[in-house]
């Protein structure tokens, strides 16, 4: 096992390479730091990129350590729990196996979660919550590429690149150097809502306010965009990750 030196801590950890896997990721759970990387990626470069992110590791490692000696609380996300999906709620299932040392995650018409035994239910809470904050993080990120090429195909504009954040008080902004970013939490509501929020960022790249050039741009984009819009005005305010988990 290799180790990631952060100042005195030493923190060992695995790398595992994997034909699936479409970017580098960390996963660090209780006592295990794993590196999965796609399949060739050389070893110098999984150094480097853990190297770069050792704060990070090191601030996740003493989360977990500190969630792991605190007392236990009334679990979230178990068997019947309810995750907000494209404007739905689908069932979450969870199951232990002592074989696993990290979550593993699939979607069939709901989440199934497979975990470690043995962990307290605050860490079974956390772990779940992480993996499937990832995968839906993931989703949006694939949803909005294709919505961008798609809408670019029949625009005469084009954007430079697009950004998946996290913001409290924006559903998406377009910069002047033509980034787009867009909210992750939009993947809980409906997927023409995602639809809307992506094509009026776009169109900000041409109108930068929105007065009646912009709207009738959109329009032509997006015909109904009102009723889209007026689903996210009315709904916004739920659409906050913890206000919609349902046991």
């Amino acid at each position: 096992m290799t180790m990631l030196i952060v100042g005195e801590v030493k923190i060992p950890y695995d790398v595992r390479f994997s034909d699936n896997a479409k970017y580098r990721r960390i996963i660090v759970t209780p006592g295990h730091v794993e590196v999965v990387v796609p399949d060739g990626t050389a070893e110098p470069q999984v150094v480097s990129y853990l190297h770069r992110k050792r704060r990070w590791v090191y601030d996740q490692v003493q989360y977990m350590k500190e969630l792991m000696s605190s007392h236990p609380s009334v679990s979230k996300y178990i068997t019947g729990a309810k995750i907000p999906y494209r404007g739905r709620r689908m069932k979450l299932i969870v199951t232990n196996s002592p074989l696993i040392t990290i979550p593993i995650l699939t979607y069939k018409n709901g989440f199934y979660v497979e975990i470690s035994e043995g962990l307290s239910p605050q860490m079974n809470d956390f772990l779940v919550e992480t993996e499937i904050r990832f995968w839906l993080k993931r989703q949006v990120r694939n949803d909005v590429k294709k919505i961008i090429n798609k809408i670019e195909q029949h625009l005469d504009i084009k954007s430079k690149s697009f950004l998946i954040k996290d913001q409290k008080n924006f559903w998406g902004s377009c910069g002047k150097d033509r980034v787009i970013n867009i909210n992750w939490r939009l993947i809980f509501a409906p997927k023409a809502v995602l639809e809307y929020a992506v094509a009026h960022e776009l169109c900000h790249i041409k109108h930068r306010n929105h007065g009646a050039d912009f709207w009738s741009f959109l329009g032509e984009i997006v015909p109904d965009y009102e009723s889209r819009k007026q689903w996210l005005d009315q709904n916004e305010s739920l659409l906050g990750w913890d206000s919609l988990i349902q046991g």
